[in-house]
């Protein structure tokens, strides 16, 4: 093939330039209910998640001390006191960063969970 037929775009293994101009116009329109719906499913997922560890951590320090008012005391407390320092730390992030920061912030913190 002559470097003229390249130039053009003729080559088999050469996509146009207009083939990647009208893929990056294209925008997908999720609907709004279907985007609702997920994001539910996500806050579900993630306070399903919280309550199973505090159960697992009641189980394992019921281990070590025993089930008694003073371990689910603890547990709880310590539980209470994350989710109220979180709610401070992510309400004064989320007044401050955008909603793309702030769902990307939000991701970032459920895998650090999810990693514990």
């Amino acid at each position: 093939m002559s470097r003229h037929a390249a130039a053009r775009g003729l080559m088999s293994n050469h996509v146009p330039l207009d083939v990647f101009r009208k893929i990056a116009t294209i925008s997908v329109q999720i609907p709004k209910r279907f985007a609702l719906l997920f994001a539910l499913a996500i806050f579900f997922t993630s306070g399903f998640a919280a309550l199973l560890y505090q159960v697992i951590w009641q189980r394992l320090l019921g281990i070590f001390s025993g089930v008694d008012l003073y371990s689910v005391t603890i547990i709880v407390a310590a539980y209470m006191a994350g989710l109220g320092c979180g709610s401070l730390a992510g309400g004064y992030l989320a007044d401050r960063l955008s909603r793309g920061a702030n769902l990307l912030l939000f991701a970032l913190a459920e895998f650090s969970v999810v990693s514990l």
